[in-house]
């Protein structure tokens, strides 16, 4: 069954419980390519960057770069972070905003971090702290914006440096999406249970 799924350019790649990439060409409206993962452990994400994949085995604190193009392992960077990857969609969702995708972040929301790895190099940044039981992000003007609970979380690419932005009482910070051309974060109220 099917586990994740990556956009890119040309493609979109289906990653599955088994372990398998499954390559679909959306002109086509088909599977162009089938390939078996190396690992025995099952990943639980997959994002584009770079032209290449990038495959989270998140609880085993491990990612796999994947060239789609050749099958095969470009390399594989363990970390002490576990979490999920983060998918920036910008290039495919907003014409002609101009994006220069070179990092995979890694989101360890229950440790509180956020890691960024070189795309080119499969090198692990610094951890940076992020507010602890985040979950929900999203990319946008120069930023990724993080719900935490009573704030955003507003991490800016350029500069590494975080900001907290708090919001108005009785409001508590769900999901988040970020308009790149119009610069406006929308934010879904959570609302507790009582």
């Amino acid at each position: 069954g099917a586990q994740d799924f990556a956009f890119a350019r040309d493609a979109i790649f289906l990653l599955t419980r088994e372990a398998e990439i499954l390559e679909i060409d959306p002109d086509r409206n088909d599977f162009v390519d089938r390939d078996q993962l190396p690992n025995e452990t099952i990943p639980d994400g997959v994002v584009s960057v770079a032209s290449t994949l990038w495959i989270c085995e998140c609880e085993e604190g491990r990612m796999t770069q994947w060239d789609a193009e050749r099958d095969e392992v470009v390399r594989t960077v363990q970390f002490t972070q576990r979490g999920f990857i983060l998918d920036d969609r910008r290039e495919l969702s907003q014409g002609n905003v101009s994006i220069d995708q070179q990092t995979v972040w890694l989101m360890d929301g229950n440790a509180g971090t956020i890691t960024p790895v070189d795309a080119e190099t499969g090198e692990a940044g610094q951890p940076i702290g992020i507010p602890q039981g985040s979950f929900w992000h999203d990319f946008g003007a120069g930023s990724i914006w993080i719900s935490a609970w009573t704030d955003i979380y507003r991490l800016h690419l350029d500069t590494g440096q975080g900001e907290r932005i708090p919001l108005p009482e009785n409001v508590y910070a769900g999901g988040i999406a970020v308009d790149e051309a119009t610069g406006i974060v929308w934010l879904a109220n959570f609302v507790p249970e009582r």
